[in-house]
């Protein structure tokens, strides 16, 4: 399993979609704020493809089997739009930036504290899907996998990311 400070970078790497929509906001008024802005959400997609190469090759690997599956990719777009709402507001152009930085901040510690991070907009932009998923212990988890599932089938292989994430490394 990650250690708290890799679930706390995990996070913060959700936060890019919002940097850049921000960014997108500054274009014309500030364009340093816009690029530092683009440059600082490029660096957490990089980090959090480093986290997931690093989970599939350094956790340790567990077998999974399957009792139920179901889909829970519409949690990420939920993310989306609430990560947007605040920039579709009327008067986006007056939107301040220490107001803005103060909500990320509680965002990104509402998230971590109520363990909902694995639906990070990051891991679906990347491919990735969302399964809520129980096992052969009766155990509820999210298994986030680039494999589409549409039935119960063999055993997964996978990493524990948190208490409640499961990461699908398949045959590594």
């Amino acid at each position: 399993m990650m250690s708290k400070f890799g679930k706390i970078i995990f996070v913060a790497t959700a936060l890019a979609p919002v940097l850049i929509t921000y960014g997108m906001t500054q274009f014309e008024e500030n364009f340093v704020l816009f690029l530092s802005l683009v440059v600082v959400a490029c660096l957490l997609v990089g980090i959090c493809l480093l986290i997931l190469l690093f989970s599939r090759s350094e956790l340790e690997i567990h077998e999974l089997s399957l009792e139920s599956i179901k889909n829970a990719d519409q949690e990420v777009v939920v993310f989306i739009v609430a990560y947007l709402i605040p920039f579709m507001a009327e008067g986006v152009a007056e939107l301040n930036f220490a107001a803005t930085v103060t909500v990320a901040v509680i965002l990104c510690v509402a998230i971590f504290t109520s363990n909902v991070y694995h639906f990070n907009p990051l891991l679906g932009l990347l491919g990735y899907h969302f399964y809520e998923i129980t096992d052969s212990r009766n155990a509820t988890f999210i298994l986030v996998t680039r494999t589409r599932l549409r039935e119960i089938s063999k055993e997964r292989r996978v990493v524990e990311i948190s208490d409640y994430m499961l990461l699908d490394v398949g045959d590594r």
